[in-house]
């Protein structure tokens, strides 16, 4: 079953819960107007589905976000890292461009500080 966190707008991504892969799936641009309140408004659910172990992993296909969005990412994955024992068992794959060297480097940036099991994928 795949369930949808939030619509996929201009803006935002497409977060999608799929409960058969145990897997959220971040795909598009992230450049909301305010990235507080569009991070709020889902994170919540996700630390549940992490926290009650239906999400063991977590898929990011982003094309760009912006530097508050960059900010409110990494709130998460300290957030998340911070979750007794998932460090163990939640996997992050951070898909990129082989042409967008940021992008990649900003996925090496939230791994080192977090500490979290990244798995980067090139495109």
């Amino acid at each position: 079953m795949v369930q949808i966190i939030k619509d996929k707008t201009r803006n935002t991504p497409s977060i999608i819960y799929d409960e058969k892969n145990k897997c959220v799936y971040f795909e598009g641009d992230c450049t909301p107007e305010d990235s507080v309140f569009f991070f709020e408004s889902f994170i919540p659910k996700l630390l549940n589905l992490i926290n009650e172990n239906k999400a063991s992993s977590l898929n990011f296909n982003l094309n760009y976000y912006n530097s508050s969005s960059a900010k409110c990412f990494l709130d998460m994955f300290i957030t998340i890292s911070k979750i007794h024992n998932i460090k163990n068992s939640l996997k992050v794959e951070w898909q990129f461009d082989n042409e967008d060297i940021e992008m990649k480097e900003a996925g090496e940036t939230f791994e080192i500080i977090t500490k979290l099991d990244f798995k980067f994928i090139e495109n």
